[in-house]
């Protein structure tokens, strides 16, 4: 008998830096290679900082990015000391056959909204989106891809975001179907595991993925691409050699098969 593999999709979400994008991030990894990753995490960070220093007691891998963060170890690094950190863990996606989802909504800020004006901003006070939507796409997509491997999966989400979602309403997502009217329980576990992404290290990882995705978009449309030009036209690709993080993890994001492997409505979706 063939063993199966197993999966597990750690989600968090990250904001770009106007705050006008929030970009819901899907780290899938196979649970054979679970630990060892986390090992070469843990090899990564004891290499830069020090034997003293572990993932599994005082690090939060977040703080990479914020140093400030908490009096964070990292603060007595230098910056591209830093971003060595992100590079090498980025580069254990490929090693342990990760795969990335991401969905990415508009938030209903005011465009043309300055950064520096950051007090003033106030999200829309009517709704604008379905929040089960943009959660949606991410489990959908997962769905798909236990399909493609023939395998099933377990969800992690990070309890932060239920400001957007209650647990009720994403378990029923979990607990549902597509418009196919095919049931997501029968390949992903009926429950979700909700943490805290302050004691969860790979949850700490999807958190960093999703902010290099949510600064990788600033940055583009600072440049004057718009968020559909950037999805239809480019594929998610637009000059991803100037940005060194994203071009790391860009290929780990699920596409269709083929030449041209596409991106845009398979590992990621603009609402």
């Amino acid at each position: 008998m063939t063993q199966e593999t197993t999966y597990i999709m750690f989600i968090d979400e990250s904001t770009t830096t106007d705050g006008n994008y929030l970009c819901a991030l899907g780290l899938i990894v196979p649970t054979d290679f679970i630990v060892n990753f986390c090992k070469g995490i843990e090899e990564i960070i004891k290499t830069s900082l020090g034997e003293e220093y572990s993932i599994y007691k005082n690090i939060n891998l977040k703080c990479i990015r914020r140093p400030k963060y908490d009096e964070s170890p990292f603060i007595k690094l230098k910056r591209e000391e830093r971003h060595k950190i992100s590079l090498e863990i980025y580069g254990l996606l490929e090693k342990y056959d990760c795969v990335l989802i991401a969905s990415i909504v508009y938030r209903g800020f005011p465009k043309g909204t300055e950064k520096h004006e950051k007090e003033e901003w106030k999200p829309s006070p009517e709704p604008i989106f379905d929040w089960r939507s943009y959660f949606y796409f991410i489990i959908e997509r997962y769905y798909y891809f236990l399909g493609d491997n023939n395998s099933h999966g377990i969800v992690v989400f990070d309890e932060s975001m239920k400001s957007r979602i209650n647990r009720k309403d994403f378990v029923e997502i979990v607990r549902g179907k597509d418009y196919r009217e095919k049931k997501f329980y029968k390949r992903i576990y009926c429950n979700v595991f909700f943490t805290n992404d302050e004691f969860d290290i790979l949850t700490q990882v999807a958190d960093l993925i999703a902010y290099t995705l949510s600064n990788y978009i600033y940055r583009v449309m600072r440049g004057g691409i718009t968020i559909e030009e950037l999805a239809e036209k480019y594929d998610f690709r637009y000059e991803t050699k100037k940005h060194r993080f994203y071009d790391s993890i860009v290929d780990r994001f699920r596409a269709f098969p083929g030449p041209e492997p596409r991106i845009n409505g398979y590992g990621i979706k603009v609402w």
